[in-house]
């Protein structure tokens, strides 16, 4: 898990699970199921960012002009334009989508055809303006992860396909990015294009506290140059994805709904082998004035999108509780528990009190 604050860039949290206990560290390092507890996964493990790619593709349709926010394309549940490969959608039949509600169902029938129409090129272009491959130039260092191209896979050995190109579209074949980077692109997007270099160091200070030596500025990495309803959009489709975050699933217990303010989200599913999935997400809150932004890898785990709220309750409104069981053991965010706090006003009827009292 990565948090920035989405107007500097800064760290403002970096966890890693399994921790350590330094106390154990010999039998720790020892231990041949996990030899490297102090592997920083957030900024040099690697894992494919699944849907939660599709925000990149959907920002890419949209300033290359190739679609605006009202182009709808059918999805009858599986891409039928090759005749040799026709891969499905996930979420089954749609019907007509816009960038808006394809990103809401994450329909890949909606981005295998943008990714297909622009081409792998143009594609690998904007990622890259998202950071995806690049050097996040954090202090510490990290992994720059790979965007999936023709020169990347053949690389590997590989061959590069038509279908290659819609795949790299929805985040899948060798699209490697960190959490760090899922969060970066999460305050890209929250800054309307503006991508800010990420950093730890807020300040150094001499030996006995008195006198700041330097101080950190924020740093523009890169600013898309694009019109800001591009991003306006996005950020409803992504808003749109967190209303429908329910658990347990088809409940009508709403995760996010409820918060004060909108939350911006993309989540994702990457298949890691024939039967193992991560779960990712990236995102932002509030989605109408964004404070910070996050990006959640769990490993082989289903539902990581559960941790948002207790980020978010956790750092603004210290108001977290864990979830427990009768037992008074914690339970994690994935055991399936739902963590809605009782009483909370709905959206927008937070201001509406404080502009009564």
């Amino acid at each position: 898990v990565v948090v920035l604050d989405a107007k500097t860039g800064a760290v403002l949290a970096m966890a890693n699970y399994p921790n350590y206990d330094i106390n154990n560290y010999i039998d720790l390092i020892n231990n041949p199921v996990d030899p490297n507890p102090t592997y920083n996964r957030c900024i040099y493990g690697l894992y494919r960012p699944g849907s939660a790619f599709k925000t990149i593709t959907a920002t890419a349709s949209l300033v290359s002009g190739l679609a605006n926010e009202n182009t709808e394309v059918y999805c009858g549940g599986i891409y039928t334009y090759y005749s040799d490969y026709q891969p499905g959608c996930i979420m089954g039949f749609v019907g007509d989508v816009n960038v808006k509600t394809a990103l809401r169902y994450s329909c890949n029938i909606y981005f295998y055809d943008m990714a297909r129409q622009m081409g792998i090129d143009y594609l690998a272009k904007v990622a890259g303006w998202f950071g995806v491959g690049q050097d996040l130039e954090l202090e510490i260092g990290g992994a720059t992860g790979n965007m999936s191209t023709p020169e990347y896979i053949e690389s590997l050995g590989g061959t590069w396909t038509p279908g290659s190109t819609i795949q790299a579209g929805i985040g899948q074949l060798e699209t490697t990015v960190t959490p760090l980077n899922l969060a970066v692109i999460a305050l890209t997007l929250a800054n309307d294009g503006t991508r800010y270099r990420p950093y730890l160091v807020d300040s150094i200070m001499n030996y006995d506290g008195t006198e700041t030596i330097s101080k950190t500025e924020p740093t523009i990495a890169y600013k898309i140059d694009a019109d800001k309803h591009i991003f306006e959009v996005v950020r409803e489709g992504m808003i749109m994805v967190a209303d429908d975050v329910q658990w347990p699933m088809g409940s009508g217990i709403t995760q996010l709904a409820d918060l004060p303010y909108g939350v911006a989200i993309k989540t994702g599913t990457p298949q890691v082998t024939e039967d193992t999935f991560n779960s990712t997400i990236l995102g932002y809150y509030p989605a109408e004035d964004p404070q910070i932004c996050f990006g959640i890898v769990l490993e082989k785990g289903e539902f990581s999108r559960l941790m948002i709220r207790n980020i978010i309750e956790s750092y603004f409104y210290d108001n977290y509780k864990p979830v427990t069981n009768e037992k008074g053991d914690i339970i994690l965010p994935w055991g399936g528990q739902s963590t809605n706090t009782p009483g909370r006003p709905a959206r927008g009827e937070a201001d509406k009190q404080q502009s009564t009292e």
